[in-house]
């Protein structure tokens, strides 16, 4: 395992700062998180899919999808729960802003 985290997690924490600043990675959640809005609209069993998915990777993998994509995968686990509509939807907002916000590249 700490290999694993020396060989793909350092290095992408090391790469971090530069893809904020680019914009590289509000641009990668903005994909992600009209996806996951796209699948809300039209099939919401996508999201279904999705989770899925991602529960049958290996462990490993499975954890460092959850560590690259944590706002989406709260996201999806908040989707899979028993909780009211409305206070899924408000969460999942409210996640999406959160990550949107504080990847917005800073102004110079």
């Amino acid at each position: 395992m700490e290999a694993i985290i020396e060989a793909i997690v350092v290095p992408f924490a090391e790469a971090v700062p530069t893809l904020v600043s680019s914009g590289a990675l509000f641009l990668v959640f903005a994909g992600l998180w009209a996806a996951f809005a796209v699948a809300l609209v039209r099939d919401r069993s996508h999201l279904d899919d999705a989770w899925r998915r991602v529960r049958d990777l290996p462990l490993v993998v499975q954890s460092l999808v959850w560590l690259l994509f944590l706002p989406v995968m709260v996201g999806l686990w908040v989707w899979r729960t028993g909780w009211p509509l409305v206070g899924r939807l408000v969460t999942i907002g409210g996640l999406a802003g959160w990550s949107l916000l504080i990847f917005i590249p800073p102004q110079v």
